[in-house]
């Protein structure tokens, strides 16, 4: 039968993190077919980190959390420096994003972390995750989606991932 899943709004955030505000433009994560997806910011003592999350009901070909088409940095964007293949590969399961930095250049470059979560179990590959939602369809469908944060550089792309760092901890997975 037919799941549909749906995202609630984004939590409102206080203390060091204020939002959800309007997300910005630059940075446009492009995922083909979720259920749903949602998009916002939030401004912290020193940053402003964005936000998006995706949803998955029934996946089917053309409609995939993991598939050719999606892309966490969106269409116009380049990596400019990757994580290891390795890391992710020794660390199937995760709590907490992998960051990439990615932009149209390394002037504009932003840190860009994302997290998959299908059926209530999290991780940052994409390979895992596409075992996991096999494993879980023999049964029945379970809900998979993306949860991406990103921030802009500013020069200091250590700095935007400290910011990425401390707004997952304090906002939660």
């Amino acid at each position: 039968r037919p799941l549909a899943p749906r995202l609630g709004e984004l939590p409102i955030q206080t203390g060091d993190w204020q939002g959800p505000f309007p997300p910005a433009e630059a940075w446009l994560p492009e995922y083909v077919g979720p259920e749903t997806e949602v998009r916002a910011a939030y401004f912290g003592p020193d940053r402003r980190v964005e936000v998006y999350a995706n949803v998955y009901g029934n996946q089917a070909p053309g409609r995939e959390l993991v598939g050719y088409a999606n892309s966490v940095i969106g269409p116009e964007w380049r990596v400019i420096e990757a994580p290891s293949a390795l890391a992710g590969a020794l660390v199937p399961l995760a709590d907490r994003p992998r960051y990439l930095v990615a932009g149209p250049n390394r002037s504009q470059a932003w840190v860009v972390g994302r997290i998959l979560r299908i059926g209530g179990t999290s991780t940052t590959s994409d390979l895992v995750a596409q075992a996991l939602y096999g494993a879980h369809a023999l049964a029945r469908p379970v809900p998979a989606g993306a949860v991406a944060i990103a921030a802009r550089c500013d020069g200091d792309c250590e700095g935007a991932r400290a910011a990425l760092a401390a707004f997952w901890n304090a906002a939660g997975p």
